[in-house]
């Protein structure tokens, strides 16, 4: 229980401070929140790791690699 509001919150808070898509706007058949939380959070982190922090693009960079791979991963946008 706390590790899913663990995940939860660091998923909120990393994409609240990077701009990306709100996971609210995400759809995937049979998908549930948890599903959801896991692919954001993860989807989040690589596009992180991918962008050097002194890039002045990194942001927008990091939003379009954030919604690639969560397309890779079934999820569309709402």
């Amino acid at each position: 229980m706390r590790s899913r509001l663990f995940v939860r919150l660091t998923v909120i808070t990393l994409l609240l401070s990077s701009g990306c898509v709100s996971t609210a706007t995400w759809t995937k058949p049979n998908w549930s929140q948890a599903d959801l939380d896991k692919d954001a959070y993860e989807c989040e982190l690589q596009a992180r790791q991918a962008q050097p922090a002194n890039n002045p693009f990194g942001p927008a960079l990091r939003k379009e690699m954030f919604v690639r791979c969560m397309k890779v991963r079934g999820w569309t946008p709402g």
